[in-house]
């Protein structure tokens, strides 16, 4: 059988790296091995230009690893619809390395739709508008403390009985206005 790339070996003394770190970027997902287990000699020209930070990184270490790397995949011009050449030519990588970047893209945006649908993710604009009500109702909320304490406040006769008249208001309205945030945030 016919060896499709070089390996792991003969890529750590490329890229004058130890073995032991190939083995870890393929674990990481970082270098894809080809089906014979062997790694694409034009990754070693991809390391040597950029660092390994010029590779692909699925599932990077973020809070929304899904929606990053298709926002990453999105910048470098890939979509679900084109085809392996297509996003192997893209990324530079093998074309066993696109078709398993173009199963990540169509799973992950099975992923999204199915969030989205199940009320999980929404949309920037509704997002928008539910803050905005929140911080509205925040606002007269908090501007009419004034109007409903100074007639309280002028009738106190002390200073920490002032102070207390207005630490409990304003404590009384931040408890209502986080109730009505987490009760419009679940129904």
């Amino acid at each position: 059988m016919k060896q499709l790339g070089i390996s792991k070996r003969e890529f750590a003394r490329r890229v004058d790296c130890s073995e032991s770190l190939v083995r870890k970027k393929i674990a990481q997902g970082r270098l894809l091995p080809e089906e014979d287990g062997t790694l694409d000699p034009a990754l070693v020209d991809a390391v040597l230009a950029s660092g390994w930070d010029g590779l692909y990184e699925p599932g990077a270490h973020t809070a929304h690893g899904a929606h990053s790397d298709m926002e990453r995949l999105n910048a470098a011009g890939v979509t679900g619809t084109q085809s392996t050449d297509e996003i192997s030519s893209t990324l530079g990588i093998s074309k066993l390395g696109a078709e398993r970047v173009k199963e990540v893209y169509l799973a992950r945006l099975r992923q999204l739709e199915y969030e989205t649908k199940s009320g999980l993710v929404i949309s920037k604009e509704d997002a928008a508008a539910a803050w905005e009500e929140h911080v509205s109702n925040a606002r007269a909320r908090l501007l009419n403390i004034p109007t409903k304490l100074a007639p309280l406040v002028a009738m106190e006769s002390d200073m920490a009985g002032c102070q207390d008249l207005i630490k409990r208001e304003i404590h009384d309205a931040l408890t209502e206005l986080s109730q009505s945030g987490s009760e419009g945030s679940s129904g």
